[in-house]
């Protein structure tokens, strides 16, 4: 199943203006495309209740693939706004 988030979606952001999408069952494998290179995504595990930090490098994109650890939240934090 595919699905794609549009981060420009004022529902997305939390009170302190992030990003914040929850997924409806924890995922173990996703892709994150389209993002510049130095901005931080947080990933909350089901395992551990803390969100994890995560640069987004050169390419732009970030793939999580990890049967052992399943995801619940992803938060994401530009270095600028997203428009």
């Amino acid at each position: 199943m595919w699905k794609t988030y549009n981060l420009t979606d004022p529902n997305l952001k939390n009170s302190s203006g992030d990003i914040e999408i929850k997924f409806d069952v924890g995922l173990n494998t996703f892709t994150i495309q389209d993002m510049m290179p130095g901005d931080i995504v947080y990933l909350l595990f089901y395992d551990s209740g803390t969100w994890e930090p995560v640069m987004i490098g050169i390419t732009g994109s970030y793939t999580y693939n990890n049967s052992d650890r399943i995801v619940t939240k992803l938060k994401i934090h530009p270095y600028s706004e997203i428009e």
